[in-house]
């Protein structure tokens, strides 16, 4: 499994800056600020993504992906007080898609509250 730093997610950001073109600017701000102390909830979607890649699908659910890690979090007495909020999601599923091409297209980008 490949290992994500966020100095890398930071110079995407700062390449494309369209990428979260159409998102909440307070939330986007809001994901972008939560990544850092994450990268390994967000290594963890970026291998689970893979693994619906690999399994067939071409299109999936961010979100699907995000309530399995919420799911994985909350069982392990570890890392049960980590909040894995919904916010992220969109962002981390557009940073998912940029940063590996064979996600590209995976997750259906929503924009405007949930209209396409």
């Amino acid at each position: 499994m490949k290992i994500y730093q966020y100095r890398r997610i930071r110079n995407l950001i700062e390449r494309e800056p369209d990428l979260f073109e159409g998102l909440d600017t307070l939330t986007t701000k809001r994901a972008i600020e939560w990544l850092p102390g994450h990268m390994s909830i967000f290594n963890r979607f970026m291998s689970e993504a893979l693994n619906a890649k690999k399994a067939g699908y071409q299109r999936y659910s961010a979100r699907a992906i995000w309530h399995y890690l919420r799911h994985l979090h909350q069982i392990d007495p570890d890392t049960r007080d980590l909040k894995l909020t919904n916010v992220v999601t969109p962002v981390v599923a557009r940073i998912a898609m940029k940063l590996d091409p064979r996600l590209e297209g995976l997750f259906l980008l929503r924009c405007h509250g949930g209209r396409t």
